[in-house]
């Protein structure tokens, strides 16, 4: 068994006792979660635009921010390009995954921050089986 895998063991075990933990009361952790994002984001650019400091519950959420399209982010998406800090999210973008709708452009940039990812790998380490390469942490 290699140095990755001594450490990976206690690592998910960790975060499998920790999401056992949360999972255990699904609603209040998701109210959690978003009350800390709209936090995160009241000083953006977006959450200026949206009044992200008005927001208190997911209906003012609703009211506030709009669905929309990759269309209707381009004059963010430009300004992040740009090298601006604190547009969509606060700081700068990690880096940017690229895509590709045909019927909207033939190349789509979406600035991507790796605190946000950061719990979804944590939960897939709940669904591992044992002796399965953890991808993202080089093993």
């Amino acid at each position: 068994m290699g140095i990755r895998s001594v450490l990976a063991r206690p690592f998910a075990a960790s975060v499998a006792r920790q999401t056992k933990k949360w999972s255990s009361q699904p609603v209040r952790c998701q109210k959690d979660v978003f009350h800390a994002l709209i936090e995160a984001g009241k000083n953006t650019l977006f959450g200026r635009d949206h009044d992200f400091k008005a927001i208190k519950n997911y209906e003012d959420f609703k009211i506030r921010v709009p669905v929309r399209d990759y269309e209707s982010f381009k004059p963010y998406i430009t300004r992040v390009l740009e090298g601006k800090p604190d547009i969509l999210w606060k700081g700068k973008p990690a880096y940017f995954a690229k895509t590709s709708e045909p019927s909207i452009s033939p190349l789509l940039r979406i600035p991507c921050q790796i605190i946000l990812m950061v719990p979804a790998m944590r939960c897939s380490v709940m669904f591992m089986k044992p002796g399965t390469h953890l991808f993202w942490m080089g093993g």
